[in-house]
């Protein structure tokens, strides 16, 4: 007894802090509980009130919704522009007769080879330029090889212009000889039906598929140059407005000197020395060591065929 009069204080406030911790259990758990309630019923409420307010039409919702239709149509419109320009960025067919524009097409290619000499960049004999058509001879090409070899020679002089643009901060062409540049595999014909007025194969009910966008050329690119530059032929080529897709590149380092010994390569007998003695001697020590040859794989995208889909809109719209 007397020790529990010594300690009465510490006994009577150990049972006050018992009795304040049950009592706290006591109140407090219904009181948390039925909070608990309140919280996940005011919670399910707003998510329904947010599902009304999405479907609820009010006056800023149809601000909101015909800027957005506003800014769709300004975006339909640019994109349409730019694909019109992309669709008609082969041009016109040349001469709409057969023997005039076999003239005019031999012509240019052999405007092409005079503009690769008058930058000193040799080229593979007799034409470094090979269409996936076969030659004509003395007879007159087809309406579809007609249009087949006018898209060819557009993309030839696209990178033509590309090649003879490589040039170092003296302005001299770092490209030494084009080796081929031209169009593996047979010709796909096909190509020529979006072009040709009152073809039955595009009015023909069918499943639209990515050829009716656009379809790919396949390209292949053979040049000898100087290393140093490969990096800047691919930008022109990845910067052209042709939209050129980069398959592969094949870069083969020459031996020492062999900026002077590939000059023969594919020539006609006699005729690579002939064009190595036209070749300044100093343009040739500018290759010494340097020279690889680069090999690339590309796909011209060709947009003719959006040319009757883009039509047909524009008719639409005019009649609005």
């Amino acid at each position: 007894m007397e020790q529990i009069r010594k300690h009465i204080f510490w006994i009577v406030l150990g049972v006050l802090l018992l009795a304040l911790v049950v009592a706290n259990f006591v109140v407090t758990g219904p009181v948390l509980s039925e909070n608990e309630r309140n919280t996940q019923s005011l919670e399910s409420r707003i998510t329904q009130l947010h599902k009304y307010a999405k479907n609820c039409v009010n006056k800023y919702h149809i601000e909101h919704e015909k800027k957005r239709q506003k800014h769709i149509k300004e975006e339909e419109r640019r994109c349409r522009k730019e694909l019109i320009q992309e669709a008609h960025r082969f041009g016109e067919i040349f001469n709409d007769d057969p023997a005039l524009w076999k003239d005019e097409y031999t012509k240019r290619l052999t405007e092409l080879r005079q503009k690769l000499e008058s930058e000193q960049i040799l080229y593979a004999s007799p034409t470094p330029f090979h269409s996936r058509l076969p030659g004509w001879g003395t007879r007159v090409p087809t309406r579809p090889e007609m249009l087949v070899a006018n898209k060819e020679y557009y993309i030839l002089k696209d990178i033509c212009d590309i090649l003879c643009d490589v040039k170092d901060e003296q302005k001299r062409a770092r490209v030494l000889k084009v080796n081929q540049v031209g169009f593996p595999g047979a010709p796909d014909f096909t190509e020529a039906e979006f072009d040709i007025e009152g073809s039955t194969q595009r009015e023909q009910p069918r499943r639209k598929t990515i050829r009716d966008t656009y379809r790919p050329i396949a390209t292949l690119v053979n040049v000898d140059m100087d290393s140093k530059f490969v990096e800047k032929l691919l930008a022109a080529i990845l910067s052209s407005p042709w939209r050129y897709n980069i398959h592969s590149c094949d870069i083969i380092r020459k031996p020492k000197g062999g900026g002077r010994s590939q000059v023969d390569m594919g020539a006609a007998p006699g005729e690579g020395r002939q064009k190595q003695q036209q070749l300044p001697k100093a343009r040739l020590d500018l290759f010494e060591n340097t020279t690889v040859r680069v090999r690339l794989y590309l796909e011209a995208l060709d947009f003719s065929p959006m040319k009757a889909a883009l039509k047909k809109r524009a008719e639409e719209e005019a009649t609005e």
